[in-house]
């Protein structure tokens, strides 16, 4: 039985800079009382939902609410999938019959998205490091997804390996792990990189001549900061004003309600009417200026720092 591919509605500019706080498509851990991640719903042929319509998952975390899909276009159409239950063998539930995919989506917390950014060490309950492939089909009946089991690879070992559990090594959905971040690399300005690549393999085989099916993401190596952090300085009340940053892929969350992101050793976040911009000198300190969004222009109002008070 085919599963129709039904488009989900774009991410807005402000998540496509803060990222994602929804549910994962696989992970070892879920926040208590949080709302069921997997949407597997089926529909026959003769019910097909059209391409057009939006699955909407509740995230069940922070009060949010998450929209996953994967834009492609292969016949000039937009479709996107709802998420799957990611211990579901790729192929329980559909006969030998089914055609071919012709392409493959991907997804993290984000929508096919640009990179695979994971943290060192980072924590088994984050999504945003997870990658999840759906093969699919898009022809004269529509879009929709089709049974595979699926390969992966990375380039560079050196960089970034994938430990799947026992019996998911061929799953769709799988969390690399990174071995070091850029201060243990060669130019501590630049992430280290390799690429994550995952190639479709059709149940019933691929025919002879057939060229793979394979889709390839850029995998970066990010610092870690999900810990608690003594911040001081400009906008603080004390000399330890202790903040507890949450980090998911390179997006974060800092005392509750801040969002911003690391990149390399540059971090930034929104908190209030306040605009944070920083260097990180190592992993565990931090320190930069501070200024006012509610002001035209902007008004610096000072220098402030951060560090690590747990590992």
């Amino acid at each position: 039985m085919r599963k129709t591919i039904a488009v989900c509605l774009g991410v807005g500019v402000f998540l496509s800079e803060f990222g994602c706080g929804g549910t994962p498509f696989e992970a070892a851990a879920q926040d208590a009382g949080a709302a069921d991640p997997t949407m597997n719903v089926e529909y026959p042929p003769a019910q097909r939902k059209p391409i057009g319509a939006s699955d909407e998952l509740d995230a069940g975390k922070d009060g949010a609410s998450r929209k996953f899909g994967v834009v492609g276009n292969p016949v000039e159409r937009e479709p996107g999938f709802s998420v799957a239950d990611a211990g579901r063998d790729a192929d329980s539930d559909i006969d030998d019959t089914e055609p071919l995919p012709n392409a493959i989506m991907i997804a993290t917390c984000e929508t096919e998205p640009d990179e695979l950014a994971v943290p060192l060490n980072a924590l088994d309950d984050r999504y945003c490091d997870t990658v999840q492939a759906k093969a699919y089909r898009s022809d004269e009946e529509g879009s929709y997804e089709v049974s595979a089991t699926y390969d992966w690879f990375i380039a560079d070992t050196t960089v970034a390996v994938i430990l799947s559990l026992p019996g998911k090594e061929h799953s769709g959905v799988q969390r690399p792990s990174v071995m070091y971040d850029v201060f243990w690399s060669e130019d501590p300005d630049v992430e280290p990189e390799t690429t994550v690549t995952v190639c479709a393999q059709p149940k019933t085989g691929w025919p002879d001549q057939q060229p793979e099916l394979c889709r390839t993401l850029p995998l970066r190596a990010v610092v870690n900061l999900d810990a608690a952090w003594c911040f001081s300085g400009a906008t603080f009340e004390s000399e330890c004003d202790a903040w507890l940053v949450v980090q998911d892929g390179r997006y974060l969350t800092v005392d509750g309600d801040g969002v911003g992101s690391v990149y390399g050793r540059y971090v930034h976040f929104y908190k209030g009417e306040f605009y944070y911009e920083a260097t990180l000198a190592n992993n565990g300190f931090m320190s930069g200026t501070v200024t006012r969004t509610d002001t035209d222009p902007h008004e610096l109002i000072g220098t402030w720092q951060a560090e690590r008070m747990s590992p």
